[in-house]
């Protein structure tokens, strides 16, 4: 089927009518649109691609528009579809669309409007060649991503590395510390000694969480000349003198602290009169009681 302009193309495959009962046919509100793009861009082509199935004809509602490039390339379709109006009719409107006018819109892939000239307006915004600067910035852009994803690459495959080449590096600066020491200027020593005393915090704190974890913790409530202890899971009252000599000890320490300071090695304060104590290297050294008659109400 040949149309009255040369740029209009209507021999898509998919325009006919298999049976040959009814004709193509570009109605009259979508040939508006249809004549208005192709008398004002000649050097493109206008494709249908669908069509709306009616009891005499094949109706055209959505074209292609394609650049003059070779090959052609899709700049987005144009087309007839049909919107609710404010008095809760149905109306027919022309739609555009396109992945640079889709870029530019905060709802909405589609601009739908019954003024054909606000859909010329867009096809010059969003289907003519974009201005110098815009495509200057579109470069700069594409290649600020492109620096900005392979940098993330970079990152994540030295940060891989230094996982199993620091420990590396720690270990030989340990293990020849003076040597190691003396190369370095006196503020990039004091540097060096600062990471190494966080290190070693961080190490003791680690150490004391694996012993939560492992639940071998041993908490502490204090009333009156009474020790309520629980150690895993099992709860008994001791006396001042029945507890070992450490435990009373790290007691004594963190009663000095203030609430919610860890004491490195030896527990944390929660209340005035409620510990949490790691174990010493040796362990607690006793049993915990099985009764629990005797454990007084706090």
């Amino acid at each position: 089927m040949t149309y009255k302009y040369p740029n209009v193309d209507l021999s898509y495959p998919g325009l006919y009518d298999p049976y040959h009962e009814r004709q193509t046919v570009v109605p009259p509100f979508m040939a508006q649109l249809v004549d208005a793009v192709a008398v004002k861009y000649p050097h493109w082509v206008v494709r249908g691609i669908r069509t709306r199935n009616r009891t005499t004809a094949l109706e055209v509602d959505t074209f292609s528009v394609l650049d003059d490039s070779n090959p052609r390339k899709v700049l987005g379709n144009i087309g007839v579809t049909s919107r609710f109006n404010k008095n809760n009719g149905i109306e027919a409107v022309f739609f555009v669309s396109g992945h640079r006018l889709e870029a530019a819109r905060n709802r909405g892939s589609e601009l739908k409007t019954k003024d054909l000239k606000v859909v010329m307006r867009a096809l010059k915004d969003f289907f003519e060649p974009p201005p110098v600067s815009e495509q200057l910035d579109d470069v700069y852009e594409e290649a600020r991503d492109v620096i900005a994803a392979t940098t993330r690459q970079y990152k994540g495959a030295v940060e891989a590395a230094r996982e199993t080449t620091f420990p590396l590096m720690q270990q030989y600066a340990r293990s020849n510390w003076e040597h190691f020491v003396d190369t370095l200027e006196p503020t990039d020593a004091k540097v060096i000694q600062d990471l190494v005393i966080k290190e070693d915090a961080l190490g003791a704190i680690s150490h004391a969480l694996s012993k939560f974890k492992s639940d071998e913790m041993l908490t502490v409530l204090t009333t009156d000349d009474k020790y309520v202890v629980r150690y895993k899971e099992r709860v008994s009252a001791w006396d001042s003198d029945e507890l070992p000599a450490e435990v009373r000890r790290r007691i004594g320490m963190l009663k000095l602290t203030d609430v919610h300071v860890v004491l490195e090695g030896v527990g944390v304060k929660v209340r005035n009169n409620g510990f949490v104590i790691m174990p010493p290297p040796e362990g607690f050294g006793f049993d915990v009681k099985e009764s629990s008659d005797a454990v007084p109400k706090l």
